[in-house]
């Protein structure tokens, strides 16, 4: 009988063993997963900081370029006016549309449906953009920079 009792207990001892190491595994399996997770979290967030901070950068530089070639008394207005929405806003602005605020993109859109009026025959009338050239354009392009530099700081906190 006593044989007996001393193998049970050693059978409950390596139970326990087991049983322990086992929790023990599946503790730090869960915990180093994770802290995984936690780090390619952060990761991802540093790539998206960089990235919006870079895409407002653009965006700044692109609203002091408005503001140096479409001022009230500049000459060649309109084709200055186009020439940045061809060669600035499309191929440098528009690809990191989704990083800009709401706000920033309804501003954007007005610039972008005075140029799409501007390019189409059928839209055009030199009138309403020469308004809007010496009317809106200088706030728009005021109104970006200084939201760029809003967003811009509020990402770097």
């Amino acid at each position: 009988m006593k044989g007996m009792i001393a193998m049970s207990e050693a059978v409950y001892g390596l139970l326990g063993v087991f049983l322990g190491s086992f929790i023990t595994g599946i503790f730090v399996v869960i915990t180093s997963g994770m802290a995984n997770r936690n780090r390619i979290q952060l990761e991802k967030l540093k790539m998206y900081s960089g990235a919006h901070t870079e895409a407002h950068k653009v965006l700044f530089a692109f609203a002091n370029k408005i503001l140096y070639t479409c001022y009230p008394i500049a000459e060649r207005r309109e084709e200055a006016f186009s020439g940045l929405i061809r060669n600035e806003f499309f191929q440098v602005v528009l690809p990191n549309y989704l990083y800009y605020s709401q706000s920033i993109r309804v501003l954007l859109n007005e610039l972008k449906s005075q140029f799409d009026a501007f390019v189409e025959p059928d839209f055009y009338d030199e009138d309403t953009l020469t308004t809007f050239l010496d009317n809106r354009i200088m706030p728009i392009a005021k109104q970006l920079q200084e939201k760029c530099f809003r967003e811009a700081s509020m990402a770097n906190l």
